[in-house]
């Protein structure tokens, strides 16, 4: 969840657990806030939260949504990025404009006719 405009992002539940374990190396980074429902948050900087993307997108090939605020207090989704759509996050992964730090992906298609292989 994007908070004032970027300069920091909160994830919650499980999510907030992964982030604590993975990157602060700690459960101390999960605060538990709600006055019944106890939900477990961890807040991460703008910095942590590009290596938390690259992380996810790009090496465990796993999908990740960013919801902000609306005008009407409604939480929607702002950004969406997964292994092949990076499009979303690029400002946040590549700041300089570089793109050389990426994964690519390709189909590749064998066939055989008459005991011979070809692509």
């Amino acid at each position: 969840f994007e908070r004032k405009q970027g300069e920091y992002h909160s994830a919650h539940g499980v999510d907030a657990y992964f982030i604590a374990d993975e990157f602060f190396r700690t459960r101390d980074a999960v605060k538990l806030l709600g006055d019944e429902a106890k939900i477990p948050t961890v807040y991460v900087n703008h910095k942590k939260m590009a290596k938390v993307i690259k992380e996810v997108v790009l090496k465990q090939h796993r999908d990740i949504e960013l919801y902000h605020k609306d005008e009407s207090g409604e939480w929607i989704i702002k950004k969406k990025a997964s292994t092949g759509n990076l499009q979303g996050f690029e400002d946040l992964l590549f700041p300089d404009g570089t793109v050389s730090d990426t994964f690519g992906i390709m189909a590749v298609k064998f066939t055989s006719k008459k005991n011979v292989l070809s692509m």
